[in-house]
């Protein structure tokens, strides 16, 4: 077993190199940290990865993800790293939907606040008209609900019907729209979550509303990051999977795994919870960290091969067909078959679909995707499940959500899981890696005086 020591001033390790890790890498980097990156898998990027489909020899994304205007934090990564480009956004937020009652649109105007969406609202057609003034109420509720976090024990659903929301009106737009942001139905999701995340979409006006969609496989993004970190001097280890951590007193903490023993002066575990319970237990500090038990929400990605050009829109959104998102990936990419089509249409909160068999669940999405947008037959499908995808912010998860700071001293957390005020999404992983960051370099400023006081 290999023993790495890195004791400099101002070290730091980092357990895992999902984008949680990736974000505290970047942003102690920034700071003068040495920082070193272990990762038990053989690549970078957690749940945000490329493969090639052993058919077609494409690269598919595990899963497709989107951006708003307001990921900031996201942003703020790609441009640093000069990948930029590999996000397209939106002039102003358009969002076709083709519903089972009409097809429509959803979009923003220049206007401030939440006036961005109204006009897109009054004209939404799977809506009735009284359904449309009733949402622009509650959207005006939303909007001034300073208080989002008194309603974590209460379900969205249930929070909605109390502001007078009908079914239809929170099948086809409250969840048509929250169950991509939130990976949960409205009946199982805290309203204290559902509300900040759908008050910072109405509030940052018509530019944080737009969409961003990835035009190059996420796996090239990652190893682009990657590369652009370890030009910063970062270093990384994979296939380093970590299950103790040690307590050095001055010398700072240790952690532990088949391939070797780190120490340095901060740790941050950038791991899900599930991942993370285990960890703590076999380190017996469950009476020290308490990690929340949550449950995981799945999401299911299917991809659906056509040899001519099916569609010239970048995706559509099937409201009441399971929520669903359909994505035109060759478009998106730039495919150099420009003859043939490959979507993939990406279901949130997939978990009524769990018991069903691969080869049904294809069969089903492929026939729906057919009917509703009057497409041919696939010539091939392939679906891909991501089983834990999000942890699922039942009612009553906000308050569970930990901070960064834990009891032991030097020991910090991050993942998309954490105390972000955003949902589970790729803007909350990098958020929370920049705030275990900033505490951890707070510490380091802080023992820097006390020992320049010292002396």
């Amino acid at each position: 077993m290999a023993d790495a020591r890195i004791n400099q001033p101002g070290d730091a390790i980092v357990v895992g190199a999902g984008w949680a890790g990736l974000s505290t890498a970047f942003h102690l980097s920034r700071q003068g940290f040495a920082v070193t990156v272990l990762e038990q898998t053989r690549q970078s990027g957690g749940r945000t990865f490329s493969f090639a489909d052993r058919r077609s020899g494409e690269p598919l994304d595990n899963g497709e993800h989107v951006l708003l205007g307001l990921c900031g934090h996201f942003q703020q990564l790609l441009k640093a790293a000069d990948l930029g480009s590999a996000v397209r956004f939106q002039q102003l937020l358009h969002v076709p939907v083709v519903a089972a009652s009409a097809d429509s649109s959803l979009g923003s105007h220049k206007l401030p606040g939440s006036l961005h969406l109204a006009g897109s609202v009054l004209r939404y057609k799977p809506l009735l008209p009284l359904e449309r003034i009733k949402v622009l109420q509650t959207g005006l509720a939303v909007q001034m609900c300073s208080s989002a976090d008194t309603f974590d024990d209460v379900s969205f659903a249930d929070w909605l019907k109390d502001h007078r929301q009908s079914a239809n009106a929170i099948s086809v737009f409250w969840e048509a729209i929250g169950s991509g942001l939130l990976n949960a139905k409205a009946d199982k999701v805290s309203a204290a979550l559902a509300l900040k995340t759908f008050r910072m979409l109405l509030s940052e006006g018509w530019n944080g509303a737009r969409l961003g969609l990835f035009v190059r496989p996420l796996s090239e993004i990652t190893h682009g990051f990657q590369s652009y970190l370890e030009s910063r001097g970062v270093r990384f280890h994979f296939g380093c999977a970590v299950d103790t951590i040690e307590v050095q007193n001055s010398q700072g903490l240790s952690v532990s795994g088949p391939e070797g023993r780190w120490t340095a002066n901060s740790v941050i575990l950038t791991l899900p919870p599930d991942r993370l319970a285990k960890l703590v237990e076999k380190s017996g500090m469950t009476s020290t960290i308490a990690v929340p038990k949550f449950e995981f929400s799945p999401i299911l990605n299917v991809y659906l091969f056509y040899d001519s050009k099916v569609l010239a829109q970048d995706f559509f959104l099937l409201p009441d067909d399971l929520g669903a998102m359909v994505f035109n990936r060759s478009r998106l990419l730039g495919a150099a078959k420009a003859e043939s089509t490959t979507l993939a249409v990406s279901i949130s909160a997939a978990d009524d679909l769990r018991e069903m068999p691969m080869q049904d669940i294809s069969a089903m999405v492929e026939k729906m995707v057919r009917r509703r947008l009057r497409l041919p037959k696939a010539q091939q499908s392939r679906s891909v499940w991501q089983a834990h995808a999000t942890f699922l912010a039942r009612p009553g998860s906000e308050r569970l959500r930990p901070g960064n700071r834990t009891a032991v001293d030097g020991l910090y957390l991050a993942g998309d899981w954490t105390s972000t005020g955003w949902p589970a999404c790729l803007e909350g992983a990098v958020l929370s890696g920049h705030n275990a960051a900033r505490e951890t370099a707070l510490r380091s400023e802080r023992r820097r005086l006390r020992t320049a006081n010292e002396t």
